[in-house]
């Protein structure tokens, strides 16, 4: 799998999980986030490659899923944490995905806009074939 449709895939996932899919820096956050609830890719890393023209690639995906506060509607990030675990179930579905052997993720205790937010960073680690 190519970063590309790796990418494709999360698109996909965050769709179907209600969010708004965003790339980019941490630092755009500020100028573009929208009311609604948003998954933010940041680039993802190769960590591991094995294989040449068949084997797996393990990637490092850094993400944060947002919510303006006045949005959140006094639930916290319990709605953000369920579509995180919807995102990795949609991932898992995929016949490229060899696995998901981490999945790390905290509440952010500072907001990253001056409009305040309630976000839950997140690190998945993906194996996936080619």
């Amino acid at each position: 799998m190519t970063r590309k449709i790796l990418l494709s895939e999360l698109e996909k996932g965050a769709a179907a999980n209600g969010l708004t899919y965003r790339t980019g820096a941490v630092h755009e956050i500020n100028h573009r986030l929208g009311s609604g609830p948003e998954l933010w890719v940041e680039p993802p890393e190769v960590i591991s490659h094995t294989g040449r023209t068949e084997g797996t690639r393990v990637y490092r995906v850094p993400l944060r899923l947002v919510r303006a506060a006045s949005a959140a509607n006094g639930e916290g990030t319990d709605g953000l944490e369920h579509a995180l675990s919807g995102l990795a179930l949609h991932l898992a579905r995929h016949e490229d995905i060899a696995g998901m052997p981490g999945i790390a993720y905290t509440t952010e205790r500072n907001t990253l806009t001056n409009r305040g937010e309630v976000s839950v960073k997140a690190v998945l680690t993906i194996t996936t074939r080619f």
